[in-house]
């Protein structure tokens, strides 16, 4: 922060300019500690949705190369679902997505 260096090596500020600098970080740290709130309490809620909405939903663990089916919507008609698989999966990408291996190309499912 440039701002912080010059307060505290220019000694010749006015106490206006230097008023305001500090009134700068200072809404920096605001800004910044609300983004945080923010961000937490947004783990919290979707945390929340998702055990609500899907209570028996189960957090699967897949092993690599091991096979899987997939149930994917139809092109023609969103609405209808197929399995497709025995498919090869790849790893674990984050929390609800993995990656998978469909007929020698890698694909990416949530």
């Amino acid at each position: 922060m440039a701002i912080l260096h010059d307060l505290y090596t220019n000694k010749d500020l006015s106490a206006d300019t230097a008023f305001q600098y500090h009134y700068v970080i200072d809404l920096h740290n605001k800004i910044r500690n609300s983004c945080r709130l923010a961000q937490e309490s947004v783990c919290q809620v979707s945390s929340d949705a998702i055990e609500r909405h899907e209570p028996k939903a189960k957090l699967k663990k897949f092993e690599p190369d091991e096979k899987v089916l997939v149930l994917l919507p139809k092109s023609d008609n969103k609405l209808v679902m197929q399995l497709k698989g025995p498919t090869g999966f790849a790893k674990n990408n984050q929390m609800w997505s993995m990656l998978l291996i469909l007929m020698d190309d890698s694909a990416l499912y949530m």
